[in-house]
């Protein structure tokens, strides 16, 4: 893959002078790039070209809605240069955050996500996507892979839903902006990141993804911040217990995929935050 500091240098015809790879890239490896004279990019790098394929433009459709997304410097194969938006990631400074400060937070951001919503309608086809592209399943259960689930208090859960999850339209929104993706400076909300595509399904199932990683990251004390984005957001009855269904759902994808790295209390808090979660889903 390409270097970091060339690819910053070829974006801004500045000279780099120090990178340093930044946690949290799930998928793509992700480097500050500072700059002289003062400044920095951010440099992204996946192996697989196709990654980033629709991330430009998903990323000047957003800006034209309004939200502060990083703007593209350069794009090559593989690799992309944003302008840096400075700020933490959520989840890292939920603890030192007030309530007031987290209502304000959750406000913002379920306001950009009802832009996104309006603006882009309905997709053809589920699934996670470029905007506007089509998704490639013919049912949101299919999305979610629900065929594939062989937990039972999870199916027990699908079930009690009725026939909610058969009647899912295939709403576009923004599907991970969650704990993470969410920049933080000086208690504000600075930014959104990380739009190599978007979601075509059930909004609810952002909120649902939203609450599990904060508690995976957090703790339960953090959740009101996801109680928050769920309140701002606007959710009725059946919303609310898709998303607690959803939140289960990925708690419990969690525990089969990071129970053995982690700590026994971690543990114990996701299989209690499961319960409780499956227990609104069927109430």
């Amino acid at each position: 893959m390409p270097e970091p500091l060339a690819l910053a240098e070829r974006a801004t015809g500045r000279r780099a002078l120090l990178q340093k790879r930044l946690v949290g890239g799930e998928s793509s490896e992700v480097y500050k790039v500072l700059l002289e004279g003062g400044g920095a990019v951010v440099v992204r790098l996946h192996a697989d070209p196709s990654v980033y394929a629709a991330t430009r433009r998903n990323l000047e459709l957003l800006a034209g809605l309004g939200l502060p997304v990083p703007k593209v410097l350069l794009e090559e194969r593989g690799a992309l240069v944003l302008a840096r938006i400075p700020g933490t990631d959520l989840r890292f400074v939920l603890p030192q955050l007030s309530d007031a400060q987290i209502g304000t937070i959750a406000e913002r951001v379920a306001g950009y996500q009802r832009t996104v919503i309006a603006s882009l309608g309905l997709g053809r086809g589920y699934g996670w996507v470029g905007i506007g592209e089509a998704g490639p399943h013919a049912t949101w259960k299919d999305a979610i892979g629900l065929k594939r689930q062989t937990d039972a208090r999870l199916l027990a859960a699908a079930k009690s839903l009725g026939d909610y999850l058969d009647h899912v339209a295939p709403t576009g929104h923004l599907d991970d902006i969650t704990g993470k993706n969410v920049l933080i400076e000086n208690g504000e909300l600075a930014g959104l990141i990380d739009f190599d595509v978007v979601c075509y399904g059930d909004p609810h199932f952002w909120l649902g993804l939203t609450a599990a990683g904060v508690l995976a990251d957090c703790g339960p004390r953090e959740l009101r911040y996801s109680n928050a984005l769920t309140a701002a957001f606007g959710v009725d009855a059946a919303g609310r217990r898709a998303a607690a269904f959803y939140s289960a759902w990925i708690a419990a994808e969690f525990v089969e995929r990071f129970a053995e790295s982690e700590p026994t209390e971690w543990r114990a808090r996701m299989e209690a935050g499961i319960d409780r979660w499956l227990t609104e889903a069927a109430s």
